[in-house]
This record gives structure tokens, C-alpha cells and sequence, in this order.
């Protein structure tokens, strides 16, 4: 009961993320077994294994989107089943296509089957909307968005941010062969950047340095 009760206060405070770094703790460190956790958490094999899963296999970018709300713990748990370094760029494109966590779940397991070949993978990766509509799996139900506007903006902008200064520590540390690789790819950022500059020169009102440190003008 104990168990139970830190669980639900886990739960509270930081989500499914924390659910699974909590069960991760009592298994990895602990030695408790799922089947002990099923019993003292009143919780199916299946709920712990899924909250296992996020704190086992999900990429720390993919958790920062679900930690900022651009994508829920449900589309992560089938996120996390595909190969770590690909899931980022998974999880923003299933954002961008607006897709539904039975949609990613489908397409997860589209991936993982043996028969499908690395043409397929990447499309499903790349392309996930486009695989879903070429290949009969089951009709494209687009996620219900739940969340304000403001809140979307809220969550993409903290996704964008964390992914900035991760860029910048990764260029900081290049050298120069691997810039020279990466080069195609940093071009079409800096494409992109410009763009989302330019809207945001519209809308954020600029504040100078003196109002920044002294609240008024300097």
C-alpha cells in the first residue's frame, strides 16, 4: 500500500515519465520483479511494462517533448519501440502530420516487422503520413488536439530551445570534417531559422538591454 501511495505521488509530480523512472529504480536497483509490481501497484503486466518502456528505451529528446506537451506519454510508449537515434526525428514528424497514438502505434509496427525492407523504414520515419494513406493499415484518424494554441506555441518553442543549445554544445565540439558532412543539413536550418525569424520579428516586441537589467528605459 506504501508503494502505491509513493506511486500516485510520483505520478502527480512529474507524469508517466517519472511513473517509469520510479518502476525503472524499484526493478534495476531494487530487485523487485514485475510480477511483485503488478501485486503492490495494482497495475497490469502490460501498464508496467509501457512505463518501463519510457524510462528505458525513450530518447531524452523525445521525453523533453513529452515533458513540454508536444506529444502525449501514449504516442511515446510506441515511440520508444523503434531504435533510439531515430526517434526524434520520428516523434517530429508524426507531430507535424498530426497523428494519432493508434496511428504511430500501427506505423511502429509496420516498422518492426521482419519483412519490412529500409526503403519502407525511412519512409515510415520521413514520410509517416504518407506511408499510413499508401498502405491499407486502417483509416488516418488524426489526433484530437486538446491543447490551446498557446500552449502548442508554448511547447514547440521549449522543444526548439532545448534542441538550440544541444545543437550549439554539438557544433562547439565539431571538427572539421564532420561540419564539412553535416554542412547540406545546417544550411537548410539556417533556411528555416531565417524564415521562423523573420515571422518572429512581427510578433516579439524587441526589449532593450536597459529594460532587460533595469526594468525602464536606459
Amino acid at each position: 500500500m506504501k508503494l502505491a501511495l509513493l506511486l500516485s505521488t510520483v505520478r502527480e509530480e512529474g507524469g508517466s515519465l517519472s511513473e517509469g523512472t520510479f518502476i525503472d529504480t524499484l526493478i534495476t536497483h531494487h530487485g523487485v520483479t514485475r510480477r511483485e509490481l503488478m501485486a503492490l501497484l495494482n497495475k497490469s503486466k502490460s501498464w508496467i511494462s509501457k512505463r518501463h518502456l519510457l524510462a528505458q528505451k525513450l530518447s531524452e529528446d523525445v521525453k523533453g517533448m513529452v515533458k513540454d506537451g508536444v506529444i502525449c506519454a501514449r504516442t511515446a510508449e510506441e515511440i520508444a519501440k523503434i531504435p533510439e537515434g531515430l526517434q526524434v526525428v520520428f516523434a517530429s514528424n508524426v507531430v507535424r502530420d498530426g497523428l494519432s497514438k493508434t496511428n504511430v502505434g500501427q506505423l511502429v509496427r509496420l516498422y518492426t516487422r521482419e519483412e519490412s525492407d529500409s526503403a519502407l523504414k525511412e519512409a515510415i520515419l520521413d514520410t509517416p503520413l504518407v506511408v499510413l494513406d499508401a498502405y491499407p493499415i486502417a483509416p488516418v484518424a488524426r489526433r484530437k488536439e486538446k491543447r490551446g494554441i498557446a500552449e502548442r506555441i508554448a511547447g514547440s518553442a521549449g522543444f526548439l530551445i532545448r534542441l538550440a543549445y544541444e545543437l550549439k554544445g554539438l557544433l562547439a565540439g565539431a571538427d572539421t570534417q564532420s561540419l564539412t558532412m553535416a554542412n547540406p543539413h545546417l544550411s537548410e536550418l539556417y533556411v528555416a531559422l531565417v524564415d521562423l525569424k523573420t515571422v518572429l520579428n512581427m510578433i516579439v516586441a524587441p526589449v532593450s538591454p536597459g529594460k532587460l537589467l533595469g526594468g525602464g528605459a536606459s
